[in-house]
């Protein structure tokens, strides 16, 4: 008898490959993670992570993501060689703190201080990276992957073959999966669009470790020093943009790049360390599906785009949430034909308009030459309003007839339906053992299992829908009723949480009327996939994500 194949290879050690891993093993999925290159990554990189991806750091319980981090720092701009402070501004966004909303602005981590707070996680489990383990070719059939991947041994190259039920490809956008898959990668390059990237010491009398100080305008050439005390005490996170840079040479020594920053910061300054430095080239594509049969790929190796927007990280860390839940429910026999397809359906059109806005936004950098102006930005940058409305696995039953919105969310309807975000609601006091600690509704939500929201009068009246639960498997369809103050609760009618809405959030965030049954699917990556009114709209939800 042949032995099981592993059942995941996630191929790529980068924060979208990581967080696949993590979401996977929380849901009790064993995986393996290779990475071809012999040493974790070095670099700042893209910094900034977005609330949305923030709520995925909470449902995954790593703290150390939003305690490491620190706020997006005001930008104070200058012409080259100036004391004199042309504008002072945000990168971000106003967005107003609602109860819906645990995280209303973004927060600034570098690249590498995340995988390492994320390795930590993956490494309880005793799953660590397997480095120096790069993947040559694909095989798959209806059963299962064989990947051919070579391990270095000192200057040795040693053969393998990695059998899996899946493979996820997060290998990047030269990586092997998406080729070896033959996914058509749609897009451009814009030669013209060049940016260098790079970690340096820096002693001045002038920079400051309060704001981000940015030299000349994008249209022109400009130099940008954003602090940052996770590279060292004198740390900085360096850009240089524009034609009037010879970027190529700024990369390839300290002199070069040392002379430049003399030219544009004023006063003593001396570069005391190049720690890490890349040039980075504007590539704008993305790939005609997000899966071929038992293979799917996820981040920059199904999409690539400028950074405009801080959406890149973001957007591939997101894939890989929605992606985990619904390979642990195809791994465990348990998802219907569909839901691995949905994958790639409900991805696909939110990168394409992600792609659209963000080059908008580089192209508005580049041609506007007041920078407070170039870099304006609207609040669906944060993403909390990307959505999968027109998904074929979600299921609205009571605000039908809706008109659709776009993806991203970027015109707001005002209405909270299938396929949006699940809001938070702070202020509820879940009652039992299951809610200790627990005063807010995302609290309730977990990563491995459906959460059903039971809006009603009073908890009998929930009965109904609790007892055509106990058709689902228990550890992936969780029950939660949701009452207003004074409801009666009555503890044993079999729920896994009373939630009791003190403060009114609940309601008001999910749009119901108190008095009313309503019931609220919501995903494990924390979306709504049904609006209900009874047992047997819950039931027909879940023929879509179980079948039959």
């Amino acid at each position: 008898m042949s032995q099981a194949p592993l059942p995941v290879l996630i191929v790529g050690a980068g924060p979208t490959g990581i967080v696949a891993a993590l979401s996977l093993l929380r849901n009790g999925i064993p995986v393996r993670i290779i990475e071809k290159d012999p040493h974790s990554r070095l670099g700042q990189r893209g910094p900034g992570l977005m609330p949305r991806t923030l709520e995925i750091f909470d449902y995954l319980n790593v703290p150390e993501v939003y305690q490491t981090s620190s706020e997006f720092p005001n930008i104070k701009n200058y012409d080259q060689g100036s004391t004199e402070v042309k504008a002072t501004y945000s990168m971000l966004p106003d967005y107003p703190k609602t109860p819906g909303t645990p995280h209303n602005q973004g927060r600034m981590l570098g690249q590498q201080t995340l995988e390492r707070l994320l390795r930590k996680h993956i490494d309880a489990y005793g799953v660590q990276t397997e480095l120096g383990v790069e993947l040559r070719t694909i095989e798959q059939d209806e059963n299962r992957v064989r990947a051919h991947v070579v391990r270095r041994d000192g200057d040795n190259e040693v053969e393998d073959v990695i059998e899996a039920a899946y493979l996820i490809g997060a290998d990047g956008a030269k990586g092997a999966v998406r080729k070896q898959l033959g996914l058509t990668f749609f897009g451009e390059t814009y030669d013209n669009i060049r940016l260098l990237i790079s970690d340096v010491r820096v002693t001045s009398s002038f920079l400051g470790r309060e704001y981000m100080q940015t030299f000349g305008n994008f249209k022109d050439g400009a130099i940008g020093f954003r602090p940052t005390k996770e590279i060292a005490e004198d740390g900085y996170q360096l850009t240089i943009s524009g034609d009037n840079h010879d970027l190529p040479t700024l990369a390839k020594g300290k002199v070069a790049l040392e002379a430049l920053i003399k030219k544009c910061v004023p006063g003593d300054v001396k570069l005391e360390e190049v720690l890490w430095c890349t040039e980075w080239r504007a590539n704008v594509r993305m790939a005609d599906t997000f899966s071929k049969g038992r293979c799917f790929v996820a981040g920059d190796a199904a999409h690539v785009h400028t950074p405009a927007g801080g959406q890149g990280l973001n957007s591939g860390m997101q894939d890989s949430f929605n992606l985990a839940w619904k390979l642990a429910l195809a791994y465990k026999g348990l998802a219907s034909s569909s839901l691995l397809e949905s994958y790639s359906a409900e991805r696909l059109p939110v990168i394409a308009d992600m792609l659209n806005m963000t080059t908008k936004l580089m192209e508005r950098q580049r041609t506007i030459s007041v920078p407070s102006k170039a870099f304006q930005r609207g609040p669906h940058m944060f993403m909390l309003s990307v959505n999968y409305r027109p998904s074929g696995i979600v299921l609205e039953e009571v605000k039908t007839g809706i008109e659709p919105i776009d993806t991203y969310g970027s015109i707001r309807d005002g209405n909270i339906v299938a396929g949006d975000r699940a809001p938070d609601a702070p202020g509820v006091e879940v009652l039992g053992q299951a809610g200790e600690d627990k005063t807010r509704l995302m609290q309730v939500f977990t990563p491995t299992a459906h959460t059903v929201l039971v809006f009603a009068p009073d908890a009998n009246a929930a009965l109904p829908v609790l007892e055509g639960l106990t058709a689902f498997d228990a550890s992936i369809v969780k029950s939660a009723v949701v009452l207003a103050p004074g409801a009666a609760t009555h503890p044993d009618v079999g729920a896994n949480a009373i939630v009791v809405d003190n403060e009114g959030h609940a309601y008001s965030e999910y749009q119901v009327e108190k008095g009313e049954t309503r019931v609220v699917v919501v995903r494990p990556d924390g979306v709504i996939g049904a609006t209900v009114k009874d047992a047997g709209g819950v039931k027909r939800y879940f023929e879509k994500i179980f079948g039959q």
